[in-house]
Protein backbone atom coordinates (compact mmCIF):
# COMPACT_ATOMS: atom_id res chain seq x y z
CA UNK A 1 0.00 0.00 0.00
CA UNK A 2 1.47 3.60 -0.93
CA UNK A 3 -0.02 7.03 0.51
CA UNK A 4 1.03 10.04 -1.00
CA UNK A 5 -0.67 13.50 0.25
CA UNK A 6 0.63 16.28 -1.23
CA UNK A 7 2.37 17.50 -4.01
CA UNK A 8 5.12 15.59 -6.31
CA UNK A 9 8.21 14.36 -4.08
CA UNK A 10 11.04 15.59 -6.69
CA UNK A 11 14.77 13.17 -5.40
CA UNK A 12 17.75 14.09 -6.45
CA UNK A 13 19.96 11.65 -5.76
CA UNK A 14 21.74 8.73 -7.28
CA UNK A 15 18.82 6.38 -8.67
CA UNK A 16 20.55 3.05 -7.64
CA UNK A 17 21.32 4.23 -3.76
CA UNK A 18 17.42 4.85 -3.30
CA UNK A 19 16.47 1.80 -5.32
CA UNK A 20 18.62 0.00 -3.20
CA UNK A 21 17.80 1.50 -0.23
CA UNK A 22 13.80 0.78 -0.99
CA UNK A 23 14.60 -2.44 -1.80
CA UNK A 24 16.66 -3.38 1.52
CA UNK A 25 13.61 -2.28 3.58
CA UNK A 26 10.87 -3.99 1.61
CA UNK A 27 12.89 -7.37 1.45
CA UNK A 28 13.16 -6.88 5.41
CA UNK A 29 9.78 -6.70 5.91
CA UNK A 30 8.67 -9.32 3.46
CA UNK A 31 11.27 -11.77 5.65
CA UNK A 32 10.06 -10.78 8.81
CA UNK A 33 6.14 -11.07 7.38
CA UNK A 34 6.92 -14.52 5.80
CA UNK A 35 8.82 -15.76 9.17
CA UNK A 36 5.61 -14.25 11.23
CA UNK A 37 2.60 -16.06 9.56
CA UNK A 38 5.31 -19.45 9.05
CA UNK A 39 5.10 -19.76 12.62
CA UNK A 40 2.19 -18.64 13.76
CA UNK A 41 3.59 -15.44 16.08
CA UNK A 42 1.28 -12.93 13.64
CA UNK A 43 -2.00 -13.88 12.08
CA UNK A 44 -3.34 -10.20 11.12
CA UNK A 45 -3.07 -10.06 6.98
CA UNK A 46 0.27 -8.96 5.54
CA UNK A 47 0.47 -6.20 4.66
CA UNK A 48 3.35 -3.43 4.26
CA UNK A 49 3.15 0.28 3.72
CA UNK A 50 5.16 3.03 2.00
CA UNK A 51 3.82 6.51 3.65
CA UNK A 52 5.22 9.59 0.97
CA UNK A 53 5.61 12.98 2.78
CA UNK A 54 6.95 16.51 1.79
CA UNK A 55 10.80 15.73 1.93
CA UNK A 56 11.10 11.81 3.34
CA UNK A 57 8.92 8.43 3.23
CA UNK A 58 8.16 5.78 5.95
CA UNK A 59 8.09 1.86 5.44
CA UNK A 60 5.97 0.07 7.78
CA UNK A 61 4.53 -3.76 7.95
CA UNK A 62 2.11 -5.89 9.95
CA UNK A 63 4.99 -8.04 10.96
CA UNK A 64 6.05 -8.60 14.21
CA UNK A 65 8.15 -5.39 14.49
CA UNK A 66 11.42 -5.22 15.84
CA UNK A 67 13.20 -6.82 18.98
CA UNK A 68 13.92 -4.24 21.87
CA UNK A 69 17.19 -6.02 21.89
CA UNK A 70 17.69 -4.52 18.77
CA UNK A 71 16.29 -0.92 18.51
CA UNK A 72 19.84 0.96 19.59
CA UNK A 73 21.67 -1.33 17.43
CA UNK A 74 19.40 -2.23 14.42
CA UNK A 75 22.04 0.45 12.26
CA UNK A 76 25.38 -1.10 13.12
CA UNK A 77 27.20 -3.09 10.67
CA UNK A 78 27.05 -6.99 11.57
CA UNK A 79 23.22 -6.85 13.79
CA UNK A 80 20.73 -9.10 12.80
CA UNK A 81 17.57 -10.25 14.73
CA UNK A 82 17.78 -13.26 11.94
CA UNK A 83 18.30 -16.64 13.55
CA UNK A 84 22.19 -17.76 12.74
CA UNK A 85 21.62 -21.48 12.08
CA UNK A 86 19.06 -20.57 9.13
CA UNK A 87 22.81 -18.43 7.04
CA UNK A 88 19.79 -15.85 6.39
CA UNK A 89 21.17 -12.24 6.82
CA UNK A 90 24.62 -10.92 7.79
CA UNK A 91 23.10 -7.84 9.64
CA UNK A 92 24.69 -5.59 6.85
CA UNK A 93 21.16 -4.78 5.29
CA UNK A 94 20.16 -1.57 7.47
CA UNK A 95 23.80 -0.82 7.76
CA UNK A 96 23.85 -0.52 3.83
CA UNK A 97 20.71 1.69 3.90
CA UNK A 98 22.24 4.26 6.81
CA UNK A 99 25.21 4.73 4.78
CA UNK A 100 23.79 5.12 0.94
CA UNK A 101 21.62 6.93 2.19
CA UNK A 102 24.30 8.95 4.44
CA UNK A 103 26.43 9.92 1.02
CA UNK A 104 23.59 11.96 0.44
CA UNK A 105 23.44 13.70 3.03
CA UNK A 106 19.98 11.45 4.43
CA UNK A 107 19.40 9.65 7.32
CA UNK A 108 17.00 6.73 8.20
CA UNK A 109 15.64 6.02 11.74
CA UNK A 110 13.64 3.82 13.67
CA UNK A 111 9.94 5.42 14.40
CA UNK A 112 9.15 5.37 18.16
CA UNK A 113 5.71 4.04 17.48
CA UNK A 114 5.21 0.46 18.60
CA UNK A 115 2.74 -2.02 17.26
CA UNK A 116 0.21 -4.39 19.31
CA UNK A 117 3.10 -7.11 20.12
CA UNK A 118 4.64 -3.79 21.53
CA UNK A 119 7.22 -3.58 19.39
CA UNK A 120 8.33 -0.63 17.19
CA UNK A 121 8.13 -1.05 13.54
CA UNK A 122 8.12 2.16 11.78
CA UNK A 123 11.38 3.32 9.23
CA UNK A 124 11.29 6.62 8.41
CA UNK A 125 13.61 8.35 5.80
CA UNK A 126 14.28 11.94 5.61
CA UNK A 127 15.32 13.03 2.04
CA UNK A 128 14.81 16.48 3.01
CA UNK A 129 19.03 16.97 1.80
CA UNK A 130 17.86 15.93 -1.61
CA UNK A 131 14.63 17.45 -2.09
CA UNK A 132 13.41 20.33 -4.20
Amino acid sequence: KVAHEGGPLLVRMNKARLLQVLDNLVRNSVYWLRRAHASGKVTRAKAISIEIGDDSFTIADSGPGIDPNYEDSLFDIFVTGKPKESGEGQGLGLYIVKQLLAADGCDILLSGERNPEGNRYRFSVDLARVCQ
